[in-house]
C-alpha cells in the first residue's frame, strides 16, 4: 500500500516522531524504576515520608504529561498535516488518529489525561 502525503510537511512530522520516541524513551526508563514495586495504599501512604520515591511519581507524571501533550498537539497534528488534514481541536486530532489507526480510542486518550490532570493537582 502506498501513501501520498505533502512533502512540505514529511521534515516536520519526522522531527516530530524522533522528539517523541526520545520522550517515550525517558518514560520508559522512568516507568520501569517506579513500578518495581507492588503498588498499594500503603504504598502511596508512605510517599510523604520517601522522598525518592515521591520524585520518581512526579517525574513519572510530568514525564507522562509531557509526551501526551506532546502526541496530541504536535505529532498527530503534524502527521495529519503531513497527510493532507488539518485537524483544529484537541478532539479532531484524536477522532483522525482513531481512523488512521493510531489511537485505539480517543475515550482512553482523555480518560489518561484526566488521570494524569488529577495525579498532577492532588
Amino acid at each position: 500500500m502506498s501513501v501520498i502525503y505533502l512533502t512540505e510537511y514529511a521534515q516536520d512530522a519526522v522531527l516530530a516522531l524522533a522528539v517523541a520516541s526520545k520522550e517515550a524513551g525517558h518514560l520508559r526508563y522512568t516507568q520501569s524504576t517506579l513500578f518495581t514495586e507492588a503498588i498499594d495504599m500503603a504504598w502511596v501512604k508512605a510517599l510523604d515520608e520517601n522522598e525518592e520515591r515521591a520524585e520518581k511519581v512526579d517525574a513519572f507524571v510530568g514525564r507522562f504529561g509531557r509526551l501526551q501533550d506532546f502526541i496530541g498537539e504536535k505529532l498527530i497534528p503534524r502527521f495529519a498535516a503531513l497527510l493532507g488534514e488539518k485537524p483544529k481541536s484537541l478532539l479532531d486530532v484524536l477522532v483522525f488518529a482513531e481512523k488512521m489507526g493510531w489511537l485505539t480510542g480517543a475515550e482512553d486518550f482523555i480518560a489518561a489525561r484526566k488521570l494524569r490532570n488529577l495525579l498532577v493537582h492532588e
